[in-house]
């Protein structure tokens, strides 16, 4: 996870500690990632300062996908630490996000069957977006014991294609 994501969390203004999204490059194609933690879990157990807010994290999503789309991004993406059935869950409550990438669970997605282990769902899982569009979602089960490969394939106008 890159270190500068933090949403929901929502730091003092002009704080450069932490930022609310991060833009990576790939094949020339902007991707604009998000952080969302569980708000509840996180004030518990990293013992913020009182006066250190945390917002929803669904609104807190949707108006971080808005403001990116709105500056001209349309790949992006969630880093999550909620848990897969949150993912899924958080997948149908907001419009505009390609692709879950979480953790906190420790769910094993995919086929690995062959290690004589199972998993819980399909790497990745596909599901649909509150507008209907597609969401890829992918979990980084436990303790780097699985590296994933997610590749997501867009068509001109920034949708998923597939993954």
């Amino acid at each position: 996870m890159v270190p500068q994501l933090g949403t929901p969390l929502f730091p003092d203004p002009g704080t450069k500690l932490i930022q609310p999204y991060h833009i990576e490059h790939f094949n020339g194609d902007a991707v604009a990632f998000v952080g969302i933690d569980i708000a509840q879990k996180t004030q518990v157990s990293s013992q913020p300062f009182d006066t250190t807010p945390f917002l929803d994290e669904v609104t807190t999503a949707q108006n971080q996908i808005n403001m990116l789309t709105a500056m001209g991004y349309d790949k992006i993406g969630l880093v999550t630490h909620q848990g897969y059935g949150n993912d899924i869950d958080l997948a149908s409550m907001v419009s505009g996000v390609d692709f879950i990438v979480g953790g906190d669970s420790h769910t094993l997605v995919g086929d690995h069957s062959a290690l004589g282990i199972g998993g819980t769902g399909d790497y990745p899982t596909i599901t649909t977006d509150l507008s209907g569009n597609t969401t890829c979602i992918v979990q980084a089960w436990e303790y780097s014991k699985v590296v994933g490969n997610l590749n997501v394939q867009f068509d001109a106008d920034g949708n998923v294609v597939s993954c």
